[in-house]
Formats: structure tokens, sequence, C-alpha cells
């Protein structure tokens, strides 16, 4: 493993790819050379695409190469002249089946490795979720300034409030929405952040650290490991996703402590006792539980029946649900 990040512009790499898939059944890749033509290359934002929809590699993620890289080369090695491996070959470049110099390549840098790091042992990848927004066409100097900041979430209970500046992010400099997107696409979930903010209507900086929580990310997730196994029928996530995820009768526009239950299995202890996905637990045997660590944590110290504390909603009485 290489490292992508130190990568120059007219460096000389070679590629290790299976264009047109010849060689697979021998499992032989081709050979190519050329040189890094251009760095932090962003995939072409199409004005259909939402910015839920929208892919790591938009935010200007990728090495740029004129080595030639056919339909499918996808999935290669972008391999420096030490053999260190810098960058994961794509085609962006290739158009119908047609011959067209030149590629592009996922760079092997701090965040993809700390992502592969995860997926090596099997289990999901749990993107961080901050919960604020802001507006990209505002440009401050230096930074983004925060229009919207989610009640409950991470960054509401850290202090960040809208109209606040955010300049860095652990170090990094921040110089505008797409590297701020960027920035959050490299932590993950359960990660402390320190955040170098300029709160709004301050002419001095201060620096916040805030802990996140987890990001949505749509489409079927697929892992050897879970770390989010069925406790007594059920399972739970983090409340961060109730305000992204639409789960039948519960509408969250603000986001409740505890954790989310977001799977019940039929005819199992929790059904029984008519536990729903979107519910959220807020303690486990009159003991708090903020994070899925501390509930899982919570119920395997508990071989009996436990008693789960539901979140109150309309004002009412927070009700309670035993399972065997």
């Amino acid at each position: 493993m290489g490292q992508g990040e130190t990568v120059k512009r007219g460096q000389f790499v070679i590629a290790l790819a299976h264009p047109f898939a010849a060689g697979l059944a021998d499992g032989q890749p081709s050979a190519s050379f050329g040189i890094i033509s251009n760095l932090h290359r962003a995939v072409p934002k199409s004005p259909a695409l939402k910015e839920g929809q929208k892919t790591i590699h938009h935010y200007g993620t990728l090495l740029q190469t004129d080595v030639r890289l056919q339909n499918g080369c996808s999935g290669g090695a972008l391999l420096s002249l030490d053999g260190k491996l810098i960058g994961l070959t794509t085609t962006q470049a290739a158009l119908h089946g047609i011959d067209v110099p030149g590629g592009f390549a996922i760079t092997m840098d701090p965040t993809v490795r700390q992502i592969l790091d995860v997926l090596r042992k099997g289990e999901e990848v749990e993107y961080a979720f901050l919960g604020v927004s802001f507006n990209a066409a505002k440009k401050p100097a230096k930074g983004v300034i925060l229009t919207q900041v989610i009640e409950g979430s991470p960054a509401d209970l850290f202090g960040l409030r809208p109209g606040d500046n955010i300049l860095s992010v652990d170090g990094r400099s921040i110089a505008g929405s797409d590297d701020m997107f960027l920035t959050l696409c490299g932590l993950l979930a359960g990660t402390k952040a320190k955040f170098e903010v300029r709160k709004a209507g301050k002419k001095y900086e201060e620096t916040v650290s805030v802990v996140l929580t987890k990001s949505h990310i749509a489409g079927k997730t697929v892992a050897a490991q879970t770390r989010r196994p069925f406790v007594r029928g059920f399972r739970v996530d983090y409340t961060s996703l109730a305000v992204q995820c639409k789960f039948a009768g519960f509408n969250y526009e603000s986001i409740p402590r505890g954790v989310l239950v977001t799977d019940v299995q039929a005819n199992s202890p929790a059904a029984t006792a008519l536990l729903k996905p979107g519910e959220i637990i807020t303690h486990v045997n009159n003991q708090v539980v903020e994070t899925p660590d501390q509930f899982y944590q919570q119920v395997q110290a508990y071989k009996g029946p436990i008693e789960l504390t539901l979140v109150s909603l309309n004002g009412q009485p927070a009700p309670k649900v035993t399972i065997n």
C-alpha cells in the first residue's frame, strides 16, 4: 500500500488491469505506463444529482493519468515505480467501449486507507454525521458558514449554531463547501473531531470538539461482520438515522437522545413485546444509553429480562417495555 497523497503531477506510473476483461481466465493483468496528468480531479456533477446522491468522487479525490484505461480496467492497480499501490483505477474516461486515452484513479490517501481498514475486517463503513447545512453560494474568505443546525445533532450538542464560520477540521483548512463535504467524508461515526470555529458575531476563533454520529448511506449494506447484531430479536443504531430515514408512524424533526431501533425480527421476544422499528430507547434497566456501544454493553450485562424505557412522545410519560 502506497501513499497516494504524496503523488506529484508528472510522476511516472504503471497500471495493472484487465482491459475489456482480457486475461481474466488466466488471472494475468495487462500492464501499461504513463504519467500523473493532474491531481484532485472531480467527476462532473449532474444538475439532477441531489446532495445525498453524490459520492466522494464528486469532491476532487481522483488522480488523472494518461495511462490507457479502457472498459474493464475498473479496480485495477495504479502503481508508483517502486511497486506501491497509489491509486485504484476507474474507467471514467471510457465511453461506451470506445478506446479513450487516459483515465482516473481513486487516490490511496489516508481517507481511503481508513475505509479499507474497515472493509478488511468485513464491517460496514459508518460515515460520520455532523447535522448541519450551509450555503454553498455564500463564500466567506475562509471556511463555510452554517445556515442550519439540526436540534439534537452532534453540532447542536457541542455548541455549533447557524451563522458560525467553520474554518478547519482536525487541523485541515476548509476552502469551501466541497472541501467541507470531502473532509466529513473522511471521518467515521464515533470520531471525536476538533473544529476551529469563528462564532457568529465574534472576531476571535475557538476550538470545538465534536463527537460525530452516523450518516445514512442509501442502498444495501453488505458486511460479513456486523457491529450491530440482533439481541433478543432486535438491533439498534445511532439516533441520527431517525431524521435521515423514514420509519412508519415516526416523523422526527430533531434527534432524540438514546438509540434507534432499526430492525425487529418476526416472532422474536422483541416482536412479542410489540417493539417497533423507529422507536427510541433511552434507558436499559434504568441505565442511560446514548450510543449503540453503550446499549450493547448494558444488554450483554443482563441474563434475565431487560426493561427498556422508550422516548416520550406528545408529552406523554415515557413508556416501558420488558423483553425476556
